[in-house]
């Protein structure tokens, strides 16, 4: 495995979380400038909260389960041989992870304070 390809795939995936998060984030900002609608379907619950949450988890299996398995070896065997490698790869799963419970949350929340303000 050469040693380009192995940059490439880490910076790939890095590029992918911190997009991820930042696109996110930004969503999550412009959301909150504009009023919820009144009847929010389950079409607003799958987007807002079901999509972003699949994405998520798509990202975590590449990045703890899919990536090692491509260089055969387990997480723990990547820690000992390559520790800049897995805590790269690590340190972007428990990003994506954390915005991952953040976002629904920080969302719900907005969306209850929306309704009890509208109800006042």
């Amino acid at each position: 495995m050469s040693k380009m390809w192995v940059v490439g795939l880490f910076g790939a995936m890095m590029l992918a979380f911190v997009l991820w998060v930042g696109w996110m984030a930004i969503a999550f900002v412009r959301r909150q400038k504009r009023p919820v609608p009144a009847r929010r379907g389950f079409g607003w619950r799958v987007w807002v909260i079901g999509v972003p949450a699949f994405v998520t988890l798509i990202l975590l299996v590449m990045s703890l389960v899919f990536i090692p398995k491509q260089w055969g070896m387990s997480l723990n065997t990547m820690a000992a041989w390559y520790p800049d490698c897995f805590l790269l790869l690590f340190g972007g799963a428990i990003l994506v992870a954390v915005w991952g419970v953040v976002q629904p949350a920080l969302t719900l929340r907005w969306a209850r304070n929306q309704r009890m303000e509208i109800k006042q």
